[in-house]
C-alpha cells in the first residue's frame, strides 16, 4: 500500500516507551528505548474500512485516488503524561472527514468518541485538550480553521 505508508509516533517521557501508529494498520506498536518491539495493542476504530489496494497492481497515485474515496486511516498519536493516556485519531471517511478519537491507558481502550470533521489532536494545556480542523472550512470569501477544546470526565 505505497500511498498509505505514513505513520505517527508519540513518546512516553517517564519511561522512554515509543508508540507508533501506521496509517493502514489497526494496531499500535510499543517499542522500548532501544527500538525493540515490546508489544502491540489497539482496537479497530468504529466504522473504518481498510480494504486498500495492495501492492503495485495499479500505479500508486491511481490506487490512492480510488482508495481515498472509501478507506480510512490512522492520522495521529498524542501521549498525555499527566493523565497517562495515549490518544489516536483515525479518519474513517476522507470525503466527509469523519474522525474517531480513541484513548488508551496501557493496553486498555478507555474511550472512543466521534470528533468534529477533519479533527487533529494538538495537545493539552491546563485541564483541557485541544485540537484543530486541519482541513479548513470555507465559504465564498473565507477559510476557517476551527480550534476545539474539551475535557475528559
Amino acid at each position: 500500500m505505497p500511498a498509505f505508508e505514513f505513520f505517527d509516533y508519540a513518546v512516553e517521557p517517564e519511561t522512554g516507551v515509543i508508540y507508533v501508529s501506521h496509517g493502514p494498520d489497526s494496531l499500535i506498536y510499543r517499542y522500548d528505548r532501544d527500538y525493540n518491539l515490546i508489544g502491540r495493542f489497539g482496537l479497530e476504530p468504529q466504522g473504518t474500512d481498510r480494504s486498500y489496494t495492495r501492492g503495485f497492481e495499479k500505479e500508486p497515485y491511481v490506487a490512492f485516488r480510488e482508495d481515498i474515496k472509501h478507506v480510512g486511516a490512522n492520522t495521529g498519536l498524542y501521549y498525555d503524561p499527566t493523565d497517562r493516556i495515549l490518544f489516536r485519531t483515525t479518519m474513517t471517511d476522507f470525503p466527509t472527514g469523519r474522525t474517531i478519537l480513541q484513548g488508551y491507558r496501557g493496553d486498555d481502550m478507555i474511550m472512543e468518541q466521534e470528533m468534529p470533521a477533519y479533527f487533529k489532536m494538538l495537545g493539552r494545556y491546563g485541564d483541557r485538550y485541544y485540537g484543530v480542523r486541519f482541513k479548513p472550512a470555507e465559504d465564498e470569501d473565507n477559510l476557517y480553521f476551527n480550534l476545539y477544546s474539551f475535557r475528559l470526565k
